[in-house]
């Protein structure tokens, strides 16, 4: 995780509103019910900042992007044509997020973890899987095909190779989630602890686990 004031921050008026959510992992060709749900969250002028894994699976290169997703990136298109900020931070699911997706949504992509800040308070936002560095071999795979480099290449492979990837990855994170015992994916909080002291956010939010658990820590604290 990156510290400091590079952090990538969102800044909203005083009297903005932000709606945090994420882990959709929506499927392609299937228009979830609590698309219309989190839309009625919303109004013209406010924040969505998703928390990563928006899709269950996306791929994209120079020329194209994953099939069965059209109808998704026209209802995200529409609620930016009326004035909501949408802000996507990548997760494990949807790294490959780049230009075609900024292209047909308005979505604003960002690395994890980001700052959202809004009349002198800030929420740090973070993907999730940042806090587990037991998944050892996720978190190497992690750190190779996120180099510039890597994500360079991976964007000019034609998108039948991509989508070959993109289903091996996901095979091989089910079958891990299915065989290794639950303790190999608790979140390492003390990991936060240079973020806390750079940042002092008033609050962390966290996706990725699928769990509803809410953790006190002060920014500072040992």
């Amino acid at each position: 995780m990156s510290v400091g004031p590079r952090l990538p921050r969102i800044q909203l008026a005083d009297n903005g509103k932000a709606v945090v959510s994420g882990d959709y992992h929506w499927l392609p060709g299937s228009i979830p019910k609590n698309l219309a749900q989190l839309r009625s969250l919303l109004q013209p002028g406010d924040t969505c900042l998703f928390l990563g894994d928006l899709f269950e699976v996306w791929y994209e290169n120079r020329s194209g992007m994953v099939d069965g997703y059209a109808e998704h990136l026209n209802i995200l298109q529409g609620w930016s044509n009326e004035g909501i900020k949408l802000h996507l931070l990548v997760g494990n699911r949807d790294f490959l997020a780049s230009r075609q997706l900024q292209k047909h949504t308005g979505l604003t992509i960002h690395p994890s973890p980001v700052l959202l800040s809004c009349a002198g308070h800030q929420l740090l936002a973070i993907h999730g899987d940042e806090l587990l560095p037991d998944d050892l071999s996720y978190q190497r795979f992690k750190k190779w095909v996120r180099h510039p480099l890597v994500k360079g290449l991976l964007g000019h492979l034609p998108l039948a190779w991509l989508k070959r990837l993109s289903g091996d990855m996901r095979r091989h994170s089910q079958h891990k989630l299915k065989s290794l015992p639950g303790q190999h994916f608790q979140p390492k909080l003390d990991l936060l602890k240079p973020l806390l002291k750079a940042c002092a956010p008033d609050q962390i939010i966290a996706g990725h686990l699928h769990v509803e658990k809410h953790h006190i820590r002060h920014a500072g604290s040992e």
